[in-house]
């Protein structure tokens, strides 16, 4: 029998209309990688900012496990998100986001969840990369951070 592996609780926060691809290419291989190694080295967890579904670009609905204030800690967040989300998701958002980052999570962004982290402040030093349709404001706007 082999050793135990640690298990690495993963977060996905989805927004509404973000990309269903987009989280179902960051969740498969995670939930493909439990089933091969019989031991579920990830906890996997779809989260959204109240808990409730979520409904992607394409119409499709994202179900989820938790909200924000239910998720108490977490090792990995990924954020995925679109464009023009609400001035009060993202307020409270962010403030989750830089309690986990606080508590040493790793964060990373998905799609617009990346400039959704560099507005919040959480991407320093870094080097990142972003959609091309994305890659001059982003420049422009953080020109201090390293974009490819």
């Amino acid at each position: 029998m082999g050793q135990q592996l640690p298990r690495t609780d993963v977060s996905i926060i989805v927004t509404p209309h973000c990309s269903l691809i987009s989280a179902l290419m960051l969740f498969e291989p995670l939930r493909a990688a439990n089933r091969i190694s019989k031991q579920s080295p990830f906890v996997l967890n779809f989260v959204s900012i109240d808990g409730l579904a979520v409904i992607a670009s394409n119409g499709f609905v994202i179900p989820v496990t938790k909200s924000l204030d239910e998720l108490s800690s977490t090792s990995v967040v990924c954020l995925v998100s679109s464009y023009d989300q609400p001035a009060e998701l993202k307020i409270a958002l962010y403030e989750k986001l830089r309690r986990y980052s606080r508590h040493g999570a790793v964060l990373c962004g998905i799609d617009h969840g990346v400039v959704m982290l560099a507005e919040a402040g959480l991407i320093r030093n870094r080097r990142i990369s972003v959609h091309w349709e994305q890659l001059g404001a982003v420049q422009e706007r953080w020109p201090e951070l390293d974009v490819c």
